[in-house]
């Protein structure tokens, strides 16, 4: 995944991705997904004067396990290891995006994108993270 934009929209029959919207390079692949959002950490308040805020964010696009129902998976990620990640990382913003369905043909087979927001320290010590 080269780059991520985020479009949300109150209701899915209201999802409406033209390619000529999207602000991508000449040859590059888009994939677009309709997603149920999930916001397990909140993160401090967008700056009001429009500026950053400081840290990064990682994203990361989940595969469902071939080992693992979609039922168990999601039992696993939702409980358990939502509860350790939240418990063990600095993260201040995490948000499971639970992927709905792909919104065009031959999009990668995500079964969940995660958004997690660290402190920038996180990114180059480990204790940390």
């Amino acid at each position: 995944m080269g780059a991520t934009l985020s479009y949300w929209v109150p209701a899915a029959g209201e999802v409406g991705i033209h390619a000529e919207c999207l602000p991508v390079s000449e040859g590059w692949a888009w994939h677009a997904y309709l997603v149920c959002e999930s916001l397990q950490l909140q993160g401090p308040p967008s700056p009001s004067d429009g500026g950053r805020c400081p840290g990064f964010t990682q994203i990361v696009p989940l595969t469902l396990p071939p080992a693992l129902s979609w039922a168990e998976w999601r039992r696993r990620w939702q409980g358990d290891h939502t509860r350790v990640a939240v418990e063990t990382q600095s993260s201040f913003r995490y948000v499971q995006n639970l992927v709905v369905r792909p919104l065009g043909p031959s999009v990668p087979g995500f079964a969940a994108i995660v958004e997690e927001s660290f402190p920038l320290e996180a990114a180059s010590n480990p204790a940390v993270f």
